[in-house]
């Protein structure tokens, strides 16, 4: 035995048996709209010094729905999706609070905060390169070195082998 009805005869068979429930149309059981409700809260984030961090909320309600993202309670200019990226963040935005108010004609809703951690990045520096004995003065001296010394190496036995053209830096040591 096959049976078959559509979405509405089943809301209406619910409705005609005192069953109370959201309608597919936004609205408690076909009366006034509903409030926003948060499904799922903005989750913490952690990130590195140098990178942006992403806040998410999943929310329901009557459409339309209007968001807005605060920064430690405050509003932030056109945070106004149900997402938010931060600026490229630095140390000092670590312990920083984030929240959402969603909004729409039957009421508001405000989601719990997500803190933000900012670890410290890898520090950067003008050493594009890692140098023998991190020497990065370049000097090239290698104060400790015991078989190569002036009295081995002179220019009887060392010179000038040969030389390549190069269209850009070149990181090299001296003998």
């Amino acid at each position: 035995m096959t049976f078959s009805c559509s979405i509405a005869a089943v809301l209406a068979l619910f409705s005609l048996a005192g069953c109370s429930g959201y309608s597919s149309n936004g609205t408690v059981n076909g009366g006034g709209p509903i409030a926003p409700y948060i499904n799922t809260q903005p989750a913490n984030q952690t990130v590195a010094a140098g990178q942006t961090a992403t806040f998410n909320v999943v929310a329901a309600g009557t459409p339309p729905l209007t968001y807005q993202w605060q920064k430690n309670g405050a509003d932030i200019t056109g945070a106004t999706s149900s997402s938010y990226t931060t600026p490229v963040t630095t140390t000092s935005d670590s312990g920083e609070l984030f929240r959402v108010m969603v909004s729409n004609a039957a009421g508001s809703a405000t989601s719990n905060s997500a803190t933000l951690t900012v670890n410290p990045g890898t520090s950067t520096s003008s050493v594009d390169v890692i140098t023998y004995h991190y020497d990065n003065g370049r000097s090239g001296q290698n104060l400790n070195e015991t078989i190569l010394t002036p009295a081995n190496v002179n220019s009887t036995q060392f010179g000038k082998k040969g030389e390549f053209s190069v269209d850009s830096k070149v990181d090299a040591q001296p003998l």
